[in-house]
């Protein structure tokens, strides 16, 4: 009964203020864009055979379609929070990329 009514409030919670949440997933998106191209394509540390970057593209580019097409569910909790998953999986590879880049350098 109270799991029932915590998922309630969720609901509603985010039906009133869904606009902010995906404001903010376009934003955290286009940053995590920006710094995948500018650390690892920049460098060229793809060219050297490391694919977790194409990885962080590939879930940032299906976070964007989720953006660009919402196919009218964009006020429904399930549909945003896969969009957060995908979006958390390419931090998860940005940041591997990142501890890898720094454990292979020269000037460790």
């Amino acid at each position: 009964m109270a799991s029932s009514s915590i998922a309630i409030c969720i609901s509603q919670d985010f039906s009133a203020h869904y606009g902010t949440y995906w404001a903010n997933l376009a934003r955290l998106n286009n940053l995590l864009i920006v710094v995948n191209i500018s650390l690892f394509f920049v460098t060229e540390l793809v060219t050297k055979g490391y694919y977790y970057t194409y990885f962080t593209l590939l879930l940032a580019a299906v976070v964007y379609v989720g953006l660009i097409v919402p196919l009218g569910r964009t006020g429904r909790v399930g549909h945003y929070l896969f969009f957060v998953v995908c979006e958390i999986g390419a931090i998860y590879f940005v940041v591997a990329s990142v501890w890898y880049w720094i454990r292979t350098s020269k000037m460790v």
